[in-house]
């Protein structure tokens, strides 16, 4: 078994440089593959008030890393695929996750290119607008940034980046493609040792492929990262958002017998604190994260949500073998470049997590995740889910030429 696991690392690996111009074969690489199949019980996955049945699964995800560097160039790929299959067949999917990063670098520039595509769906528990809908929601988004970077001396830094994101929904339920284009620029000055300071500029475009909704965000933001000691750390930024909003109402009328659509533009302008704090504590036998943050996010249903978030991660190393990972997230989301507010909700999920290291490639993990959501709209009735679920993984040995 070990033979073919080797074998067949040695191919992808293989094939992969094969795909490569014929001047990057003097680079070193590195490939970091790894499988890992994971079942899955849960009582509400759609976190839902209506009535519902639980459902069980199996998720088959294999991955790899593929990092090729040259003296003043480098560039990583990572790649991910995710089968899902349900008791439930409406549930299953194939997902796609693809993100590719390059750089060069001279001595006081360095140009970057990043290019993300995912093809994922609504039960994705990172997104913003999990379980809002309760039907799994095919959606593919890709995204384009070049970004440029100065080091002017070593103690500053200029940067700007560009960034292009394109997102669709395969199904017509009332999610809304979009497209965003964003431009920040920043500027990064390290006082000492122990502090850095930051300003960061960013101005954002959202439109609307069915061209009703669009915003304009601008961001300030001031930023720190300061080592306290060996043990506690903190990165933070605070400033000011403002957001200039439209969205297009029409309505019918009867004038002398004839039908005319009247086409109504509501307008928005509000202002909004944006907040990211995060304190870093290695602890004797593992690291606690805790992480404050209120940011402007695109949601899916035509428009911009403001999002306060508190996240609390303790990863604890019972042994050499076992680590334990709990972790917190509470969110309160509300639209705010709309006049109806029926999605504005808070959600808390509380995950506890427990691995076992086998040997150096073999690791089991057993999890269970409690999540509850409530609405603001008086009507909507609050709901919760509890999963359970055991998994699996396999890393494949490593292929380097570091």
């Amino acid at each position: 078994m070990a033979i073919y696991h080797n074998s067949a690392t040695r191919l992808w690996a293989t094939v992969l440089l094969l795909c490569l111009p014929g001047h990057a074969l003097a680079a070193q690489y590195s490939l970091v593959t790894k499988a890992s199949a994971r079942a899955e019980i849960n009582d509400n996955i759609f976190i839902t008030s209506a009535a519902h049945d639980s459902v069980s699964g199996l998720v088959v995800t294999p991955q790899a890393r593929l990092v090729v560097k040259e003296l003043n160039w480098q560039s990583y790929l990572n790649t991910k695929l995710v089968f899902n299959r349900y008791s439930d067949h409406n549930l299953d999917s194939n997902d796609v996750l693809f993100d590719w990063s390059s750089s060069y670098s001279l001595e006081r520039h360095v140009l970057s290119l990043d290019v993300k595509y995912n093809k994922d769906s609504s039960l994705n528990s990172t997104s913003s607008d999990f379980g809002v809908v309760a039907r799994r929601v095919k959606s593919r988004s890709s995204a384009l940034a070049p970004s440029y970077q100065y080091i002017a001396n070593q103690r500053t830094r200029l940067s700007l980046t560009a960034n292009r994101t394109q997102v669709d929904y395969s199904d017509d339920v009332g999610f809304i493609a979009y497209s965003l284009d964003s431009l920040s620029a920043s500027w990064l000055y390290t006082l000492s040792e122990r502090n850095t300071v930051s300003l960061t500029l960013q101005g954002s475009k959202y439109r609307s492929d069915d061209g009703i909704y669009q915003y304009d965000l601008t961001v300030l933001q001031v930023g720190l990262q300061h080592q306290f000691n060996e043990l506690w750390s903190f990165n933070g930024a605070i400033g000011d958002s403002r957001r200039n909003s439209s969205n297009q109402a029409t309505n019918t009328i009867n004038f002398f017998g004839q039908t005319i659509n009247v086409i109504q533009v509501n307008n928005f302008t509000t202002n909004g604190l944006v907040l990211d704090a995060t304190f870093k504590r290695d602890l004797e036998q593992g690291r606690l994260g805790i992480t404050f943050s209120r940011n402007n996010a695109a949601n899916s249903f035509g428009g911009l949500n403001e999002v306060s978030t508190f996240k609390l991660m303790h990863q604890y190393q019972i042994s050499e073998l076992w680590q334990q990972v709990l972790s917190i997230r509470y969110e309160d989301v509300n639209a705010v470049s709309s006049g109806v507010m029926v999605t504005d909700r808070t959600v808390l999920l509380f995950e506890i997590r427990l691995i076992r290291q086998i040997d150096r490639q073999w690791k089991i993990n057993a999890s269970y995740r409690y999540a509850t959501r409530q609405f603001d709209a008086v009507l909507a009735a609050d709901a919760s889910s509890n999963r359970l679920f055991l998994g699996l993984t396999y890393n494949f040995p490593d292929i380097s030429t570091f």
